[in-house]
């Protein structure tokens, strides 16, 4: 078995987009939270959010990390699920909205097929973290993040959050577990059914 210094060999430091910032900040807007979400932010992540980054510009993802505990102490940990649903929902509908509807179109009726490329679809908002999905069974599975280095348990909760709208914008009900953290938050694994 592998360590989890072993498994974060090679990863990049998360970076994200500057499209996923403003994917976030449409979010908080549209759920009511961003000026309480600014306030409780450091001030060089809230400066971010008042002036985001051009959608193609990559910045350090630190400020993922701060908005994730940030969201969880104002708004709790299911508060951050709503959040990366709402996150979901706005990349897809925007400029990224051929490539999920492609995606869409070819793997509805094998979500496993939209969970094994949703890596792929992570890369064009963020680098550094890997998700691999493992089938389970046709319809369960587990889809594994790894970090390269540990995160707050509020930032894979927005990724759960953001699994929902998977099944949403797919048309199929299912689960999505709590992700089980590794034992130094930098990976976590978390259940899907359908």
């Amino acid at each position: 078995m592998r360590t989890a210094q072993e498994e974060r060999k090679g990863l990049q430091p998360l970076a994200c987009s500057g499209l996923l910032l403003r994917c976030y900040r449409s979010a908080l807007e549209r759920l009511g939270r961003l000026p309480q979400t600014l306030a409780a932010l450091p001030q060089e992540s809230a400066a971010l959010f008042r002036e985001p980054p051009a959608p193609q510009q990559w910045v350090p993802g630190r400020w993922l990390v701060e908005l994730s505990e940030a969201l969880r102490q104002g708004v709790g940990r299911e508060g951050c699920r709503r959040v990366g649903f709402e996150v979901a929902r706005e990349v897809s509908s925007g400029a990224m909205r051929p490539l999920v509807s492609t995606l869409v179109a070819l793997h509805r009726a094998r979500l496993q097929g939209v969970y094994e490329r949703l890596g792929l679809v992570a890369n064009l908002l963020l680098r550094g973290p890997v998700l691999l999905y493992t089938p389970e069974t046709e319809r369960t599975g587990s889809l594994g993040i790894v970090h390269a280095e540990p995160v707050p348990d509020a930032l894979y909760a927005l990724w759960e959050g953001c699994l929902v709208y998977v099944h949403h914008l797919c048309g199929v009900e299912g689960g999505v577990g709590r992700a089980r953290l590794g034992p130094d938050g930098s990976s976590s694994l978390v259940s899907v059914s359908w």
